[in-house]
């Protein structure tokens, strides 16, 4: 005797996804505060990444390219992010793994 599983029926989900489209004052607050600061950082010699939640990777690097930033930006999970920075946008500083 032979025990196998049996699809009985398929139900279509939807699934709906909500793109974030920053406005001319968000970008600002990037472009006069964030990007400075991290520039700054940089030349101090400290690693600068931005992580962002963004789905789709070409509008993270529309955006990086909007707010004229240098330094990479990569795509990490909404609840992870939310859990290390209460904040947005945030600034996280990492020594030896750890969060100070």
């Amino acid at each position: 005797m032979q025990i196998g599983r049996k699809v009985v029926n398929v139900t279509p989900k939807t699934i709906e996804t909500i793109n974030f489209v920053p406005d001319e004052h968000y970008l600002k607050i990037w472009r006069e505060k964030n990007v400075p600061f991290a520039e700054a950082a940089e030349k101090a010699g400290w690693k600068v990444y931005a992580i962002v939640t963004y789905g789709d990777a070409e509008v993270a690097e529309d955006f990086r390219h909007d707010v004229q930033a240098s330094f990479p930006f990569y795509k990490a999970d909404d609840k992870l992010l939310k859990t290390i920075t209460r904040s947005n946008p945030g600034v996280v500083i990492w020594k030896d793994g750890t969060v100070v």
